[in-house]
């Protein structure tokens, strides 16, 4: 290989990783986020969510054998930046997936409930 072929070889290839620099750079200022705190939950949870950009976001709640636990939101509208959503949950004690869509992307995070939901209901006042 002549040193002018080398010189080029070694051009493409600064170019390509300055490329993929650039593109993980861009991935991640578009990137959505997806975060869910106190984990673990005991009477309620929040999630926030960032948005690049105005989306329409989808927020379920699932078990772990693939069930639908909780429907937060479906496909409603929130313009860009970060919002959080406080949630009182009714769910039993165990590990969840709490699935955030988008448009164009999908975020999943564990969510563990510590807390056992009981429908009982004390009145001291009766």
């Amino acid at each position: 290989m002549n040193l002018y072929f080398k010189k080029i070889l070694a051009l493409i290839q600064v170019s390509k990783s300055e490329q993929i620099i650039t593109s993980a750079e861009e991935l991640q200022k578009n990137a959505v986020e997806l975060s869910v705190y106190p984990n673990p939950a005991q009477h309620d949870f929040n999630v926030s969510v960032g948005l690049p950009e105005p989306n329409h976001v989808s927020l379920t709640i699932y078990n772990l054998t693939g069930k639908v636990a909780d429907v937060v939101c479906t496909k409603l509208y929130f313009p860009a930046g970060l919002h959080s959503i406080h949630r009182e949950h009714r769910l039993k004690k165990g590990v969840y997936l709490v699935v955030l869509e988008t448009q164009n992307s999908k975020q999943i995070k564990e969510l563990t409930a510590n807390q056992l939901f009981s429908n009982f209901s004390l009145n001291l006042f009766q």
